[in-house]
């Protein structure tokens, strides 16, 4: 399978939470690196409104010792990837961005919680947050950023927020700008991924999944299979 993304050296990803760098690029970050390629792993926030999966770290859901949980959780399933320690946005200027949680709309996509904190990342300025991932341009001097689809995925509001800013900060720099799609979406090519790696980088995130052989569970009951490969879009 030929590899997409040999050309490219210095490749820095935007995540919204801690996981999403396993669930969504896992694989990826770890062939890059393989490869001996350079990557960065920026996260948006701690994921402390997330829900937690049933048994002993059930009772961190909703309390302040989730966001630390779930940095160390990050931490761990970095080094999994060979991708060293976690950035997260902000954290160079003394700032920090709350995960702003989430509800199902009526339409069936995620959207912003009510009860949102005033440092969610939902609710940042556009210009500030752009400004912030810039630092991190600026430093690593990427030749590749990886992010969301313009819907997030699935919708999140962090989602949403974090490939806007990933976008808008790549764009400012002519810094080119690949998208994390399905395998059916148009234009999606598919990244040959290290496997074994991804799956330690998910297992690194118990309060967020629970592993088996042929893939995870999520804290929502849902079940998804891990594929061999994942998938990019080259918008820009």
């Amino acid at each position: 399978m030929t590899d997409p993304l040999a050309g490219f050296h210095r490749v820095l990803f935007v995540h919204a939470h801690p996981d999403d760098e396993s669930l969504a690029t896992g694989g990826t970050i770890a062939a890059l690196r393989a490869r001996g390629a350079d990557v960065l792993v920026v996260t948006c926030s701690r994921g402390e409104a997330g829900e937690v999966v049933a048994g002993p770290l059930k009772a961190y859901q909703g309390t302040p010792l989730l966001a630390g949980l779930r940095e160390a959780e990050l931490a761990r399933a970095l080094a999994a990837l060979g991708a060293g320690m976690p950035r997260f946005l902000g954290e160079s200027a003394g700032l920090a961005f709350s995960d702003s949680g989430m509800r199902w709309g009526a339409d069936g996509r995620a959207t912003a919680a009510d009860d949102a904190p005033a440092n969610a990342l939902a609710l940042a300025p556009p210009a500030l947050l752009v400004g912030l991932l810039g630092r991190e341009f600026a430093e690593f001097q990427p030749d590749l950023v990886v992010g969301y689809d313009l819907a997030g995925g699935y919708g999140h509001p962090d989602h949403v927020r974090a490939t806007l800013i990933a976008r808008g900060a790549a764009a400012a720099r002519g810094i080119r700008f690949a998208e994390i799609v399905e395998a059916d979406a148009p234009g999606a090519v598919a990244v040959p991924i290290d496997l074994a790696a991804k799956r330690r980088a998910l297992a690194a995130h118990e309060s967020q999944l629970t592993l088996d052989e042929t893939g995870y569970t999520l804290s929502g009951g849902q079940h998804r299979t891990i594929s061999a490969t994942e998938h990019l879009r080259f918008v820009g």
